[in-house]
Order: C-alpha cells, then structure tokens, then sequence
C-alpha cells in the first residue's frame, strides 16, 4: 500500500486497486487521520475520490473543519504548554502578594543589617552588588545571590530578606544586580555575574570575608547563573583558581535553555543555538567537586522539575549534587525559604556552608 494514504484503522488494499470503499468517520478514525506521525500527502493521486479522502469529507461534516494537533515544540510540549509552563506568574496566580511580601521584608531588612551597597563592579548602571556583613572581627564566609526574572527583569533590592539569615549565622551575604536581556545577552549576562563574583573575591578584605569560602545562590534565572558560575573553562581568562567556589544551590533553576529558546521568553533573551549550548550548565561540566543543592518547590509546574532533575542526571557523577524537594512550595515561595533561618531550604544552605 502507499504510504500516502497510510491510516491506522488497518485497510490493505492498494491504490492501484482503484478506489477504496469509504469506512465509517468515527471519532477514533479521524484521530487516526489528523495524527501528525502518519505518513500522509496533501495531494491525492485519485483526484480525492478515494476512502481517505471520504474520511476527512465526513469528518469535516461532523466536526467542522480539520485541524492537525498542535505542533510540538520541546519533549511532549506544543507551543502553547512550553510558554504556560515556563511562565510562574501564570502557574501562582497570586504571585504579585509574594513580590509586595519580599519587596515590604527587605525593606525592613536593610533599616537592621550594616551594608555596603551599590558597590560598582563593572561600567553600566546595573553592575552593582550590595554586601551584609556581620559584626564580627574574624573573617567570615559569603553567599552571593543572583536573582531571577528570566534575565529580563528583577533587581537585587528585593531580595535583601534572604541576607538575614547568613548574617544571623555569622556570614556575609552579597546581592549581585546585572544587566538584563535585550539590553546585553546572555554571554554578556554570564560574563557580568563572574566579574562581580571577581570582585568579591579580590576585595574579600573589604568586608571582612574568607576570600577562600565563597558560596553562590540564586533563583530561577538566577540558577541558571549559580549553574554557569561552578561550571567549568572560564576560571584561566580571570587567572582565579577553578576551585573558587566551594559550594552552590540553584533553587528552581534553568539548567538547559533550549526550552527557553522555543519559547516566548526569547523576545528578549534571543538565544540560538550557539547561546544554548555555551550557556546551559546541564551541557558542560562542573569546575570541581564543589557541591551544589538542587532544589524545587513540588507545587512548581512540571518543566520546572524538569530542570531540576536535569542537572541532578548531568552533574552528580561528577560532583555532590543534592536534590531538595519543597514540600508545599511553590516557584516564589520556595526563594522565600531562604529567608527563614528554620526553613528546609535555609538549613541545608547553612550546612553547606558549614555554619551548622
């Protein structure tokens, strides 16, 4: 039989036979017929006088007219469930309470902690950082956050909150702010966020930091950068040393930016596929045996966990990878528990950086 007219209902006779006697249009039929993995052709040899162009004649009668299922764009997404997906703001509804919540928290945070902010680590307006350090004369580590926002939006103010808990422990923590997406790409971007960790580690002194205990976090976007910032073949250009991170958690981080690419977050981030490949962490492989906490809420939709399981499978033959699921939380309440010292998320960070 020719493939042009090939359906899965099982009919063997052949075209050169002549015409097909038409089956029934059933629901299972037209399916059948409008499955994107059968071998069909537009152009019927028989002048669409023949059983499967009966079937789609019936079917548009009851069904109106054909329409093929949508085109899938990654894994078993079309494009319509890639973009809800990776959109947080539609998957929490109430995602602005959690905004005004971090925004209201951090703004009481900075009226108690001693800070150095708006330190310039670079020319543009956006490249500054802010540094809470305890009061303390014996040096202390540092976890530097990098936030989210899908590279397009966000800045380090509100994320002070989260300096509370490293500060409360003993250790300083630094907020890196970059330059966003379509302003610089992503190399740019990548690029930014390793001159301001530089800049920490050469002016450890300043604060009263152990240049030789630096940590990183950040969150969704910002994970992507804890990804690249542990991952290896950048450390020589900077002549610092490949194990200058001793340790990392991505919490609901993007590790693989194909995704992102087929999606409509690529307006503005306008990657290709050279952009992917140099800058999705699960493609490359980790400076060292540093270990990295992969966490992600469970109520997060399910690309998201995707990513997290993604490099948990890449990264954890190589080095210690740690997969946290929060239980309860989702995309915006997981970051929070960084804020909270007691929290599963705070703990284990704490641990990691041996302050508990």
């Amino acid at each position: 039989m020719s493939q042009w007219h090939r359906i899965s209902l099982g009919i063997a006779q052949s075209l050169e036979e002549g015409p097909l006697a038409a089956p029934r249009a059933t629901d299972e039929t037209y399916q059948s017929f409008l499955n994107p993995g059968l071998a069909l052709q537009r152009t019927c040899p028989y002048a669409n006088n023949c059983a499967y162009c009966s079937v789609e004649q019936q079917a548009k009668a009851r069904y109106g007219p054909a329409r093929r299922p949508p085109k899938t764009m990654f894994l078993e997404y079309d494009q319509a469930t890639l973009d809800t997906y990776l959109n947080p703001r539609v998957l929490v509804p109430d995602f602005e309470i959690y905004l005004r919540r971090f925004s209201a928290r951090s703004d009481q945070a900075r009226t108690r902690l001693s800070g150095d902010r708006d330190v310039r680590y670079g020319p543009s307006e956006r490249q500054r950082l802010d540094v809470f350090a305890p009061p303390t004369s014996t040096p202390s580590a540092l976890n530097v956050f990098f936030h989210g926002g899908y590279w397009r939006a966000s800045d380090k103010e509100r994320y002070a909150f989260i300096a509370e808990t490293f500060v409360s422990y003993g250790a300083a923590c630094a907020l890196v702010e970059y330059d966003l997406t379509p302003n610089v790409t992503m190399d740019g971007l990548i690029r930014q966020c390793r001159e301001a960790l530089i800049c920490l580690h050469r002016n450890a002194t300043r604060w009263n930091v152990d240049a030789n205990r630096l940590f990183v976090s950040g969150h969704s976007a910002g994970g992507q950068i804890v990804g690249m910032l542990m991952a290896a073949g950048w450390h020589a250009e900077y002549a610092v040393p490949s194990a200058l991170i001793k340790g990392g958690c991505g919490i609901s981080g993007l590790y693989e930016l194909e995704p992102i690419r087929l999606s409509y977050l690529n307006d503005d981030v306008r990657l290709d596929s050279a952009g992917v490949t140099a800058n999705s962490p699960a493609l490359h492989q980790p400076a060292g045996p540093a270990p990295l906490i992969a966490a992600v809420g469970d109520l997060e939709g399910p690309e998201f966990l995707r990513q997290n399981r993604s490099i948990v499978d890449a990264w954890g033959s190589a080095t210690a990878v740690d997969s946290l699921i929060l239980e309860g939380t989702n995309h915006f309440s997981a970051v929070e528990q960084l804020g909270d010292p007691n929290s599963p998320l705070a703990r284990r960070v704490l641990s990691q950086m041996e302050l508990i």
